[in-house]
């Protein structure tokens, strides 16, 4: 996923409408519901792959000490 895009579902409305942010401007689309459907699924991989919780608080602990560790090694060079 090479751009930032934002997935707009109404309760009132049958069709999703994506609208995507690109290097070129900004697109919308609502006709093409199989892409739609293609970057939903993409979010959701991506939620499924995330952590939350306690464990974004030990991810991110583990990356500062990591950073640290890797800052002093180059300062020891």
């Amino acid at each position: 996923m090479s751009n930032s895009f934002t997935v707009l579902e109404f309760a009132d409305w049958d069709e999703d409408v994506l609208y995507q942010e690109t290097a070129q401007g900004s697109v919308t689309t609502r006709e093409d519901q199989d892409q739609v459907a293609e970057h939903i699924e993409r979010f959701d991989l991506l939620r499924s792959m995330s952590v939350d919780g306690q464990g974004a608080v030990d991810l991110t602990d583990r990356l500062i000490d990591d950073l640290k560790n890797a800052d002093q090694t180059h300062e020891q060079e």
